[in-house]
C-alpha cells in the first residue's frame, strides 16, 4: 500500500498534467491518445476523472480502450454495437471503414447527451447512430434505471445493485438491439460488439440473437461478466455462462488489454473471489461458433492458449 505522502505526492502530479494539458483542472472534453478529435465527458463523474482525464492527462488511454482497438484493427468489422457505451471511449476512438455501421447504446440521458457532442464531432459521425433506452431482450412499456452521479460506471436497470442515498432514478424506454438495428446494416458483416451493462448481459443478449446469431457473419464480443451482478439481476451465472457456450467459443483474457487468451469450458476456469466463492468480476471475449478463431484473433495480434 502506498504511504499517504507518495499518494498526495501522485495526485498532485496528476493535477500539474491535466492543468498544463487541459490548462484546467475540470475539462469538459478530452482527446484519447491516437486520436484528433474530443471525447465529452462530465467532470465531476469520479470515473470519468480517473479513467479519462489523469488517464489522457499522462499520454494513456484507457485499458479497455487499447483492447477495442486492437479488436478493431485486428478484425476489421463491417459493423460495431457499443452496448453500454457511457462516453464513448471504445466507440469513439477508431475511425471504422467507409462503409461501416456503427451503434452505440447509452441509458444513461445526460451521458447519452454527451455522446452524441462526440459523436458530432467524430470522423465517421454519418454512420454512428445512437440510442437513450434500456436495452433488453425485446421493447416494452419504460423501466426504471438507477444512476449514481458520483460514478457514471455502475448505473444500471438493476435495483439491488444501488441500495445507498443519493441515487437518481429515471424511467427509461425498453428496447432491442434486434429491434434497432436494421438487418441489412449486419447481414452477412463482420461485427463487433461491447457488451457492459451490469448484470443485464443476458437480457441484451437474449435480445440481440437475430442479429448476432442469424444475421450477422462472423461475430467477436468483448463482455464483462460478473457473477455478483447476474445474481443481483436474478439471473444464474451459470446458466448464463452454459449459454454462451452453445452460441460463442468463449476465451479469457490475461488482462484487460487482451494478453495471453485462454479457451474456457467452465466457470471453474476463471478466476476465483475467495471471499465471495464465486468467479471474480471480469472480461470475456466471445468468437461465434463456425468461424476460426486465428482469422478473428490472428495469433501475431494475441497468444491464444488453448
Amino acid at each position: 500500500m502506498k504511504s499517504p505522502i507518495k499518494q498526495k505526492w501522485r495526485s498532485l502530479q496528476d493535477s500539474l498534467r491535466v492543468l498544463l494539458r487541459y490548462r484546467t483542472l475540470h475539462p469538459g472534453r478530452v482527446r484519447l491518445p491516437g486520436t484528433d478529435w474530443p471525447l465529452f465527458i462530465d467532470p465531476d463523474d469520479r470515473r470519468a476523472r480517473d479513467f479519462l482525464i489523469r488517464a489522457t492527462a499522462r499520454g494513456h488511454a484507457p485499458r479497455a480502450t487499447v483492447a477495442w482497438r486492437r479488436l478493431v484493427d485486428r478484425f476489421r468489422p463491417g459493423a460495431v454495437l457499443d452496448i453500454g457505451l457511457n462516453y464513448g471511449e471504445c466507440l469513439f476512438s477508431r475511425s471504422y471503414g467507409h462503409d461501416a455501421r456503427l451503434f452505440g447504446f447509452e441509458a444513461n440521458p445526460e451521458i447519452h447527451a454527451l455522446a452524441e457532442r462526440s459523436r458530432a464531432l467524430h470522423p465517421d459521425s454519418a454512420r454512428i447512430r445512437l440510442f437513450n433506452a434500456l436495452i433488453s431482450d425485446r421493447p416494452g412499456p419504460a423501466q426504471p434505471f438507477y444512476i449514481d452521479p458520483a460514478w457514471s460506471g455502475t448505473a444500471s436497470a438493476v435495483g439491488k445493485l444501488h441500495p445507498g442515498a443519493g441515487i437518481r432514478v429515471v424511467n427509461l424506454p425498453v428496447e432491442s438491439v434486434d429491434a434497432l438495428v436494421p438487418p441489412a446494416d449486419v447481414i452477412g458483416r463482420r461485427v463487433l460488439f461491447k457488451l457492459d451493462i451490469e448484470g443485464y448481459e443476458p437480457k441484451a443478449l437474449a435480445g440481440a440473437r437475430r442479429t448476432l446469431l442469424e444475421h450477422a457473419g462472423a461475430v467477436v464480443g468483448f463482455m464483462e461478466f460478473d457473477p455478483g451482478y447476474l445474481a443481483a439481476a436474478d439471473f444464474d451465472p451459470v446458466a448464463f455462462f452454459r449459454s454462451l457456450l452453445g452460441d460463442y467459443v468463449v476465451l479469457h483474457p490475461r488482462d484487460r488489454e487482451l494478453h495471453a487468451l485462454r479457451v474456457v469450458t467452465s466457470l471453474d476456469q476463471l478466476p476465483v473471489d475467495a471471499a465471495a466463492n464465486r468467479p471474480k468480476h471480469t472480461d470475456l471475449l466471445l468468437v461465434k461458433k463456425g468461424h476460426d478463431l486465428r482469422s478473428c484473433l490472428p495469433p501475431e495480434a494475441f497468444a491464444i492458449e488453448d
